[in-house]
């Protein structure tokens, strides 16, 4: 699993507007499931290609290998359905756009934990963004791999990465167009990727 702390910009970096979901098209024909359009910034999904799922129970007439899903912020039960489709799917790669805004910021419910715990053998992969780590629930934070972490706008959410990372570099900005990079024990510091 990989966590992305980022600022409004990390996936878009020239305006508000949001990345074009082919970027996230998955490798080995994996299905996508698009959790994260809890704030419905993903318009450019082309219906030919795109099941748009605004209710849980709709997952199960899906015609399309990706899947976006259109449910409210803080409508946990909804995202708990999808997330425990996700992993009764098997093989699907998972992409959260403000994990706070899918689960409750204490403790996720069985859907979202089942994907982080024991998604990878069934071959699920999880890719969390978040703007406030801070609010995260330990047990998604604790899974996660990789890290990229992109201007924390607040000290207290570069403080908090930074323990995790054990790496008080990253209590300092990155430059712009730039972000740290870690990868679990095999790689035990941070990497600043994109420097001018």
């Amino acid at each position: 699993m990989m966590m992305l702390s980022s600022s409004v910009h990390s996936l878009s970096p020239s305006s508000q507007t949001p990345p074009s979901l082919e970027m996230f098209a998955p490798a080995r024909g994996e299905r996508l499931l698009v959790t994260g359009d809890a704030k419905g910034e993903f318009d450019n999904a082309d219906p030919d290609y795109w099941s748009i799922i605004k209710q849980p129970k709709a997952l199960r007439t899906a015609k399309h290998r990706l899947v976006l899903c259109r449910f409210g912020a803080g409508e946990w039960l909804d995202w708990d359905y999808a997330f425990r489709w996700a992993w009764e799917q098997g093989e699907v790669t998972v992409l959260v756009d403000e994990v706070n805004h899918v689960t409750p910021p204490n403790d996720p419910l069985f859907g979202l934990r089942s994907l982080i715990t024991t998604g990878r053998s069934r071959g699920v992969s999880c890719i969390l963004n978040t703007q406030r780590p801070v609010g995260i629930p330990v047990i998604v934070r604790s899974e996660c791999e990789k890290f990229a972490i992109f201007r924390l706008q607040t000290i207290d959410d570069r403080q908090y990465m930074s323990s995790i990372v054990n790496d008080g570099e990253l209590l300092t900005q990155p430059p712009r167009y730039s972000f740290w990079y870690q990868h679990g024990e095999d790689m035990p510091s941070l990497y600043r990727v994109g420097d001018p």
